[in-house]
């Protein structure tokens, strides 16, 4: 029996761009998916995960979540909602019993047992599919590590457990479902082969202190889609069943402005028939500017930059020139789901919108020495353009050597990136223990889940 799937992940709830709240754009990409689901009257909405940015969310973002849901519940039967990395399992999870009998299920943390990650897709009362929902594994659902063990070792340790994980869960929903209905599989990780982008994800399988993807067939095979969060760009990823990221619906970092957010509409014929995949894109509220140079030369943009007009695409070129790079290519999917560049917003005015601004620019200045009320100086050059200043990144002129670090760019590196070189100046030469690691990784997930992300 075919179904339709709205497929969501990543919203980041509560997250702020430097100084800067993102609360009218995630507001203004809600109205517009309920306006998705009224058209599109999909079977199942799936959100894959990082639904808040922090793992404790203003109140204001958790209040937006609830209400959203309670709202989109009039026009899909079944919503499933899973944690990511940045989510509390815990704070999720204290609202399922309240919503037993609603077609809603949130799965924050993975419970240990494996039939509470199965949830029937009814349609009418008639069951047409079953999601295994696997939320974010975190350590503790992981195999202990071994005193002892080598980087080889601890990456095959990890890609195991997750491998037992899913296999575990997918297990329990086969025997529940029934001849011809087709198997979803939800899941929060990074798979091999995936995209990542640079300033965005939080590293959630690391090995030597980089991002290590767990291959597509660590997953299985008998899932008619798999549907993920984590990483932020849209794509499909090579594997033994279509392997789906949805990725972010608003440009969370400088790095994703270049391709477009929004939610990606999955429809399946029937168990082990091929699904068809198209891309939604969300509108934007804001633009994302970057400006690079000198001082004088980012005087000289910021001020290009703050008479500009013109339609949205006859601005966008503009701000890729101001950019300094090559015109860049927003990436969606396809109708079967592949890479494609297509999908764009229609033509428009570039008006002010949201809170009464165009966009928010990121200023990269190269200095040859300290700039006293540099910060307010640029500020003060898109004063009544509709442009924000989100953040100033200053760099040496002189350039660095080594491991040495820009003290203003410590901030751009993840904490992993960090350790690793910290180690390596207090002992050269010789490798991290994995067990060391290990203990870093669970620090991290307690100080993320207790204070949220620094």
């Amino acid at each position: 029996m075919g179904f339709k799937i709205v497929h969501t992940s990543d919203w980041h709830l509560g997250q702020r761009l430097d100084r800067l709240d993102r609360k009218e754009e995630h507001q203004a990409f809600l109205e517009w998916l309920l306006s998705v689901l009224e058209e599109e009257k999909p079977d199942l909405l799936a959100v894959c995960g990082d639904v808040f940015d922090s793992a404790n969310p203003p109140v204001e973002s958790v209040g937006m979540l609830y209400t959203f849901l309670a709202r989109a519940s009039a026009w899909v039967p079944n919503i499933v909602v899973i944690g990511g990395n940045h989510d509390s399992g815990m704070r999720l999870d204290v609202v399922s019993p309240l919503l037993k009998g609603t077609g809603i299920t949130v799965l924050g943390a993975c419970p240990g047992e494996a039939e509470r990650c199965v949830v029937p897709v009814m349609r009418d009362g008639i069951r047409v599919a079953v999601v295994a929902a696997v939320p974010y594994l975190r350590p503790y659902d992981l195999a202990t590590a071994l005193s002892g063990e080598t980087e080889a070792e601890r990456a095959g340790r990890i890609v195991d457990s997750v491998t037992a994980r899913f296999r575990e869960i997918q297990d329990a929903a086969d025997g529940l479902r029934c001849e011809g209905e087709a198997l979803i599989v939800l899941g929060h990780l990074f798979v091999a082969g995936g995209l990542a982008t640079p300033e965005s994800e939080r590293p959630v399988q690391v090995e030597a202190g980089r991002i290590m993807g767990v291959p597509a067939e660590a997953l299985g095979n008998r899932a008619a889609c798999i549907l993920l969060g984590h990483l932020h760009r849209p794509q499909r990823v090579k594997g033994p069943v279509p392997v789906l990221y949805s990725g972010s619906p608003i440009p969370l970092t400088f790095d994703e402005a270049r391709y477009p957010g929004g939610v990606t509409v999955v429809e399946v014929a029937g168990r082990d028939q091929p699904v068809q995949v198209r891309r939604l894109p969300a509108p934007k509220v804001l633009e994302l500017a970057e400006v690079t140079g000198t001082l004088d030369e980012c005087r000289a943009k910021l001020t290009e930059l703050a008479k500009m007009t013109g339609t949205l695409d006859e601005c966008r070129a503009k701000l890729t020139e101001l950019a300094g790079g090559p015109p860049g290519s927003a990436h969606g999917l396809s109708e079967d789901g592949q890479a494609t560049t297509g999908a764009q917003e229609p033509p428009r005015e570039a008006e002010a919108a949201g809170r009464g601004c165009r966009g928010l620019v990121k200023v990269t200045v190269r200095l040859d020495g300290p700039v006293p009320g540099l910060r307010e100086e640029l500020a003060a050059l898109l004063d009544g353009s509709g442009w924000v200043l989100a953040v100033v990144r200053r760099e040496s002129m002189a350039g660095t050597t080594g491991e040495t670090v820009e003290p203003g760019l410590l901030d751009d590196l993840p904490p992993d990136e960090v350790f690793r070189r910290r180690y390596a100046r207090l002992y050269p030469g010789s490798e991290v223990p994995s067990d060391l690691v290990d203990a870093f990784h669970e620090l991290l997930e307690e100080v993320w889940g207790r204070e949220g992300e620094p």
